[in-house]
Formats: structure tokens, sequence, C-alpha cells
């Protein structure tokens, strides 16, 4: 099974980046052969949940091993950020890829209105990317997308696929926006690009066809074009000065990864 190949190749990285700080000789071949089957299994519209949610792990806490042994032995290791980047896009670009194929988020025999209504609000003109977002307006979509969590959770708890806009939104919402909270970014293009990878415009020129926010858009194009850079303990690169704030930090990536995790562990008892 994919996912059984998935859990070997994350554990096996776990243990080597905890312990030497590397990865295992050839990991990152294999990692991409992984995702080549299972773009080729899984074409259609979903993903197995377990999939997903591996996949997801690599993409945005595998860094955190690593950083951890960073810290531990104050020494960092260029070749394994180096890797840590190419994983970054190549899961990412995956990702996004995968959703240009399938049916846009708001067809009806797709999903069901309250999941339509979450991957709305990540990706439609609720989405909390806005030029000017105050703190209050944080706090009111946080609330709408929690509210989305509680209707969908008992479903998505049970299903053991997931559609794949279901799932890149659950991605989204924890990282993507919790980079957009944390930091103040420039969406424009004046910025540098940090990595030179011609797949980037090309997977955003494609998004765009499904994703009509233009700075939803461009958070994902930033994010890739970002793949290069270290995380910080929050598992986001660094890219802006943090936000002012006059009250505690808004995230929904706990809820989010509550639901992940419980949703994967139900599906084992």
């Amino acid at each position: 099974m994919l996912s059984r190949e998935l859990r070997t190749l994350i554990y096996d990285a776990n243990s080597s980046l905890v312990d030497t700080g590397r990865f295992p000789d050839s990991w990152f071949e294999q990692y991409q052969s992984t995702l080549g089957k299972i773009a080729n299994i899984y074409d259609g519209a979903s993903w197995p949940k377990d999939v997903f949610a591996a996949l997801h792990y690599v993409s945005t806490h595998m860094c955190l091993r690593y950083n951890a042994r960073k810290e531990s032995v104050a020494a960092r290791i260029a070749e394994t950020e180096s890797t840590l980047g190419r994983i970054h896009l190549e899961t990412d670009v995956f990702f996004w890829t995968a959703v240009t194929r399938v049916p846009h988020w708001n067809t009806e025999s797709l999903l069901g209105a309250d999941e339509a209504a979450l991957i709305s609000l990540c990706f439609g003109g609720l989405s909390p990317v806005q030029p000017v977002t105050e703190e209050t307006s944080f706090v009111e979509w946080k609330n709408l997308y929690q509210e989305c969590l509680g209707k969908i959770q008992e479903k998505v708890r049970r299903d053991d696929h997931w559609t794949k806009w279901l799932c890149i939104a659950f991605h989204f919402a924890a990282f993507y926006v919790d980079l957009y909270q944390q930091q103040n970014i420039a969406l424009n293009h004046d910025r540098e690009c940090v990595t030179t990878d011609s797949v980037v415009p090309s997977v955003v020129s494609r998004l765009s066809d499904c994703i009509e926010n233009q700075r939803v858009l461009r958070l994902i194009e930033v994010w890739l074009e970002s793949a290069n850079i270290c995380r910080n303990s929050t598992g986001v690169p660094q890219l802006g000065e943090p936000r002012p704030r006059t009250r505690q930090f808004i995230s929904v990536r706990t809820a989010t990864e509550l639901l992940i995790q419980s949703s994967i562990e139900a599906a084992h008892v």
C-alpha cells in the first residue's frame, strides 16, 4: 500500500534527521517515485485521507525535525536544507497540480454544501487574504471556518477518501493562511523570487482557471517561490516583519491539524 510506503519513508527520514541531521541516501528519489505512483493511481477527484495526511506532514512538519536537530547542535547542513527545499516545492506543486485536474469545488456532485463553504472560505471572496485585514476580520473568518469544520467533522472522520479540494483547503488554511496572518507580506510582483523553478508560474497559471481571488493566487505563488527558505519554529518561511498584535494570535491550524489527526486515528481503530 502506498500509505504504508509513505509511512516508512517518513519514519526513516525522521529518524535520520534527528540522529544525523541528514536524509537517508536516495531518500528524495524514493519520495519522488512514490509521488509519481500516487499521481498515477489516484487520478480522480479524491485521495485516501491517510495518503494526504502523510504528504501534508512531509510538506509542513518534517522540516521541524531538522530544525530541532540544528538547534541542538548549533550547526546547519546545507545539503539537508537544499533537500528540504526540493521536498517542499515538489509536494506542494503536486498538491496544486492535482486540483487543477479535477472538477471545481462548487460542483454539486463533488462536494456537500458545508465542505464547499469551507473551501470557499479559503479560496473565494471571503478569504482572509485581503489588502487590509484587521484583527476583527481574522476573528470573524476563524469563527466561520471553525463552524464549517464542526459541520463536516463527522463526515471526514467517517470517509476513507477526501476530495482533493478539501485536502488542499486544509493544507492552505493551516499553513498558508498562518503565514499571512503572522507576517506582513507584500503580495506584489516586486518582491525577489527565491526559487527560479520554471514550474511555479505554470502551476499558478493553471490555478487561475480554478481560483479567481488574485491575492490568494499570489500567496500560493509566494509560498512556492519560497520553498528554499528555511522554515521558522512554526513551520512557515520567514518572509516579512511580524504583524502587530493587540490580542492573542489567531490561527485555525490547531483545529485543522486535530481534525486531520483524529480522522486518521479513527480509521485505524
